[in-house]
Formats: C-alpha cells, sequence, structure tokens
C-alpha cells in the first residue's frame, strides 16, 4: 500500500499489545490449568492449532476492536507463541503441561514503568535473569473505566529453582529497584489484609 513502510520496522499498537497480551494469556499453562475451554483446544489436536476466529469470537479480544489479520500479524511477533499466517491459526510455542506446583515457580515483581510492555519485561528479564515460560502484566481500571497497567507483573519461571534464583538477583531497570516476592506470599498477605478488611 503507498504511504506504508515496507522495511521490516513493525510498530505495535496499543490495540495489538493488548490483543496479543491477551491471547498468550489464553494459551499459557497458567491459564490452560483452569480454563477447560482452551485446555480442551489445545489437546483436542496432536499439533494444538486454534484457529484465529476463536479468539475473534472472545469478549476480551472483541474489545479492542482488533482484525484478524492485525490479531495473527500481533502474534507473529510474541515470545511465547507460533502463528500459522497461511491457515490463520495461533498455538503456544511449548505444549501443555498440568503442574499443580506452577504457583512456586511464579514471582511476582513491582516497580516497572508503566509504559512497559510484556516485550519489554521478557528482554529485561532475559537478559538479567532465567527464561521465563511466561509473563502477565497486572492490570488495574481507572474512574473512566480504562485499563492501566500498574507495574506490577507476574512471571512464571520453568523451574522452582529458577524462581528462588530470581528472588535473590538485585533487579533495576531504567535505575528503579524491582521489588520481587514469591506469588504465594502475596498472595497469604492479601488473604489476610482481605479478612481484616
Amino acid at each position: 500500500q503507498a504511504g506504508q513502510d515496507t522495511n521490516d520496522t513493525f510498530l505495535m499498537t496499543n490495540q495489538m499489545q493488548r490483543a496479543k497480551d491477551q491471547v498468550e494469556y489464553y494459551l499459557s499453562s497458567t491459564n490452560l490449568e483452569k480454563d477447560k475451554f482452551f485446555q480442551n483446544l489445545t489437546t483436542s489436536n496432536t499439533d494444538r492449532w486454534i484457529d484465529v476466529s476463536i479468539f475473534m469470537g472472545c469478549q476480551r479480544i472483541k474489545q479492542t476492536g482488533i482484525s484478524s489479520d492485525d490479531l495473527l500479524l500481533a502474534c507473529s511477533k510474541s515470545h511465547f507463541l507460533d502463528v500459522d499466517t497461511t491457515n490463520q491459526k495461533i498455538r503456544a510455542k511449548n505444549p501443555f503441561v498440568s503442574d499443580i506446583r506452577r504457583k512456586f515457580r511464579t514471582v511476582r515483581m513491582l516497580g516497572f514503568p508503566n509504559d512497559s510492555t510484556v516485550d519489554s519485561i521478557y528482554d529485561f528479564l532475559l537478559a538479567n535473569t532465567a527464561e521465563p515460560e511466561s509473563v502477565f502484566l497486572q492490570y488495574a481500571q481507572n474512574d473512566d473505566d480504562e485499563q492501566f497497567f500498574t507495574g506490577a507483573a507476574n512471571i512464571v519461571y520453568y523451574t522452582e529453582y529458577a524462581a528462588d534464583e530470581t528472588l535473590s538477583t538485585p533487579l533495576t531497570y531504567d535505575g528503579k529497584k524491582i521489588s520481587i516476592e514469591k506469588i504465594t506470599n502475596y498472595e497469604n498477605k492479601k488473604k489476610k489484609h482481605e479478612k481484616n478488611k
């Protein structure tokens, strides 16, 4: 198309970023553990591909207003997804494996800039810690019902050892200290806080 940049620079719009993050979440082992709909889709065929139309029917994807072509393009830039553009299908890079101890491989990090993306945090972690299995940004809603990134992310590592190692690694992002705790500690504190309200 005329006027479009034809070189390899690719600009991920906010809409594409949010939709990609959502598909990454749907197909993450953390979600598949409890989401029977996507778990069945993923495990019912040996190659694990899911048609893009399935995602386009999901409420959270619909809310972004993204087209299926843009969704495929955005997901093709993901660290965690494979995309078959010819057949318009998406799958997780890693097959789902049920793991009741997944939460012990999960840490919560706080202190990322509000304009961070899954990709920028993934690249940062890859350079400073073990490779993460999943990165989930934590969102909250403002008074206008708009979602914003809180600066907190839940990071799932491939092993409990990698998660424990990360806890003892001092991390700074853009000169700011990142606080790290086990997700189990965070959830216990949250439960106590709810109880004491």
